[in-house]
């Protein structure tokens, strides 16, 4: 299989699994379903992948490859001074445009039960979630930066308090039947806190 083919029969698998995982579970699904839903046959599922976790895991990682990309794009196209109200504007509708998906919101509720049930995979995903946290909060850093601002806390603790709000008041969202946006509130009353003027 040349390495282009490869390439192609892994996205596809990913993007069949992202669909399948999303609609059955990821403890109901098995590696035919998901050969199936992306047209190959399990050979080519285990030239690429070894286990469904290895594949779920493989699912992430693409994703949070996708978050950090869009928003290292997004904050590179800021320009000046803004004031904190905006850096909350930036920050939240970045971190909560990759996050907000209906089908991503139940894929990483999947994730996390299944790290919790499988501890083999715990620390897989610990790193996955480490690496994410690292790289959101140099943009967090960056963005406070060119606001004028200079954050008062360690990058990595206010990635994970960003990232802790937006994820869960998106699962609130999708829960309540009259979703209100507290997410934005809070999200710039924790940089007010956290940030000062240089």
């Amino acid at each position: 299989m040349t390495t282009r083919r490869r390439a192609e029969t892994r996205t596809r698998l990913l993007d069949a699994a992202a669909a399948v995982f999303a609609e059955r579970g990821f403890g109901a699904t098995s590696v035919e379903q998901v050969c199936e839903a992306a047209g190959y046959t399990r050979g080519a599922f285990y030239s690429n992948f070894s286990t469904l976790d290895e594949l779920l895991l493989a699912l992430f990682a693409r994703r949070h490859t996708e978050v950090v990309a869009g928003l290292t794009a997004a904050l590179d196209r800021l320009t000046g001074p803004t004031p904190v109200g905006d850096l909350a504007d930036v920050v939240d509708d970045l971190v909560a445009a990759h996050l907000a998906d209906r089908r991503w919101q139940v894929l990483q509720t999947e994730l996390a039960l299944h790290a919790l049930r499988t501890p083999a995979i715990a620390p897989a995903v610990a790193t996955q979630r480490a690496e994410l946290r690292g790289r959101v909060g140099e943009l967090i850093e960056h963005a406070a930066t060119r606001a004028g601002r200079r954050i008062t806390v360690p990058a990595d603790e206010l990635a994970r308090a960003v990232l802790a709000l937006v994820e869960g008041s998106r699962l609130q969202a999708y829960l309540d039947p009259e979703p209100v946006r507290t997410d934005r509130l809070l999200l710039t009353a924790l940089l007010e806190q956290v940030t000062e003027a240089v």
